[in-house]
This record gives C-alpha cells, sequence and structure tokens, in this order.
C-alpha cells in the first residue's frame, strides 16, 4: 500500500517500526522522559500495562518490579523487537490505545511514556485507561503537550505555510479530558532541550525515532536543499546559542487515579 493512501495511524505505526532497530540510540530525551515518568510509580506493582513500550527498555524495568507485566504497541516492529530484545517475561501485544483488547478492571497500574501524543482521540483513550484500571489504582502517563517543537515549527513558518510540525495538546486539556473520565488528576510539566550542530543533524533526530510523521497532512515530498538552507538560517537567528540549534520536548506528567 502507498503511503499516502494510508491512515495518519497506519503511518505512524509503519515509520515507528522502521525505526525500531535506531530507536535505543537516538532516543536519548525519550530515555529520560521515561525514566523520570516511572520513579512517578509505586516501587512495587502488580498487574502492569506499558502502552506504547516501542523497544521494551523499560517494559524490562517493570518487569522486575511487578507480578505480570504486558508491553503494548501500535507498531508491530517495535513489539517485534521488544520480545526478541528483552529478557524478562512480558506479554507482548500489538493494539491500539483507542481501542484496549483487555477487560474491565484489569491492571492496578498504567505506564505510557511519550507515545499518547500520537493517538487521535485523547478523551477515548484516557476512557479506555479508566475502564482497565481497578478502582484506587494509577496510571501515569507523560505526554507531548504543545510548546514542544516550537522553535521548529516557527522557523518553518518563516520558509513557508504548510504544516511541517505535529500540533500537540495543551497540558490543560489533558488534565481536562482525564478528569472528565472520573480520574483524580495530580500534573507537573516539564521540558527538555535537545542541541543539535545543524538542521539536517536536528531533523534526523526526529526521523530516527520514527517520529516525523505529520499527522495533519499527507504531504511526503522530499524537503529541497535550498528550503532547508532558509530553515536553518531562520532557526539560528532566532533560537540559536553558540552555532547550536535547540529543540525542545515540553512533556506534561499525569498521575491519574481512579476513584
Amino acid at each position: 500500500m502507498s503511503e499516502t493512501c494510508l491512515t495518519s495511524k497506519q503511518r505512524i505505526a509503519r515509520q515507528f517500526s522502521k525505526a525500531a532497530v535506531t530507536y535505543d540510540s537516538a532516543a536519548d530525551v525519550q530515555a529520560d522522559i521515561a525514566f523520570d515518568a516511572l520513579n512517578l510509580l509505586d516501587p512495587e506493582l502488580n498487574c502492569v500495562l506499558d502502552i506504547g513500550c516501542g523497544t521494551g527498555r523499560v517494559t524490562g524495568l517493570l518487569a522486575q518490579r511487578s507480578q505480570q507485566i504486558w508491553g503494548m504497541d501500535i507498531a508491530h516492529g517495535m513489539v517485534n523487537f521488544a520480545r526478541h530484545a528483552i529478557s524478562e517475561p512480558v506479554n507482548w501485544i500489538t493494539a491500539d490505545a483507542e481501542q484496549l483488547p483487555f477487560q474491565n478492571a484489569s491492571f492496578d497500574s498504567v505506564y505510557s511514556s511519550m507515545a499518547l501524543q500520537w493517538c487521535d482521540n485523547l478523551e477515548l483513550v484516557f476512557g479506555e485507561i479508566y475502564r482497565i484500571l481497578v478502582p484506587g489504582k494509577n496510571a501515569v502517563l507523560a505526554i507531548m503537550s504543545d510548546d514542544s517543537f516550537h522553535q521548529l515549527n516557527s522557523s518553518w513558518q518563516l520558509v513557508d505555510q504548510r504544516p511541517h510540525v505535529n500540533r500537540f495538546p495543551s497540558a490543560t486539556m489533558l488534565s481536562q479530558l482525564a478528569k472528565k473520565q472520573g480520574f483524580e488528576v495530580k500534573q507537573q510539566n516539564r521540558t527538555y532541550v535537545t542541541w543539535h550542530d545543524s538542521i539536517r543533524e536536528l531533523l534526523g533526530s526526529i526521523k530516527a525515532i520514527g517520529a516525523n510523521v505529520v499527522r495533519q497532512t499527507n504531504n511526503h515530498s522530499v524537503i529541497r536543499r535550498a528550503s532547508l538552507r532558509e530553515l536553518e538560517l531562520h532557526y539560528m537567528k532566532q533560537f540559536g546559542v553558540k552555532n547550536q540549534l535547540p529543540l525542545d520536548y515540553t512533556v506534561s506528567f499525569l498521575t491519574l487515579t481512579k476513584i
């Protein structure tokens, strides 16, 4: 099937599947975020679901402190990679966070880091997480929010008006959607910054983790060299520090309690 015929969800799954082999070596900031989210979980766990498990490096750690662990991702390539890479006993499954294939009150903990911002309907996702949680138990979710990649978006707007950067939900919206489902919400917002020597390196860091799908468009044309040069000039002029380009990842950490 051609790329232009795929839905945004299928394109996202395909890109993350392609990135499975390179993900861990490129995803330093994603690892920092994942471990910060991990520290918000209870130290001892019973039955845990990791939504958006990716290559499984955090899922394996969760397996060491839980009685039973499920690692789930929409990208089959990620799940297949994790299944062969992680030695701990994990139940691996390819599934969609908007349609969790589990019974009500199946888990006493849900964990997800840097995955749910890719979902089409976060209200539905929060409803599904609420459904599968045991009453009184917690979900810890790290989700990219709307200030992420603002430097890249601002610089692209000076080159052309096409969407080149994904739109992310606001921290306020995330909290409201969770509360609407019945959760008690605790929220922390943090910004992580990566630094890059060139615009090609910066864009490559996004592509290497499979996060280069722009959900709002089906345009997959190759970026012209002239556009890249112009983008880099605008980026450096607006945001450059000592000839380096910063890229912000703004993350909302949600601790949700089913009441």
